[in-house]
């Protein structure tokens, strides 16, 4: 789904994570996938905030 929604929205990045059964929510950690144009990175269970600095990262060195 990821990887068509980044192509038909034409989007640079999509950041995916597994939402079924709600596990994510209320929930202090996630796993997710950075698909990029030419990539995709797979990001383990790691805490929400070490996520989105992960995420920050890598924003940042994009535009290095």
């Amino acid at each position: 789904n990821a990887a068509a929604k980044l192509t038909r929205k034409g989007c640079d990045w999509i950041v995916a994570n597994d939402v079924g059964g709600g596990s994510v929510f209320g929930s202090n950690s996630n796993s997710a996938l950075l698909l990029t144009d030419n990539e995709i990175e797979e990001w383990p269970q790691m805490p929400k905030s070490e996520l989105a600095a992960r995420l920050v990262d890598r924003i940042g060195e994009h535009f290095a």
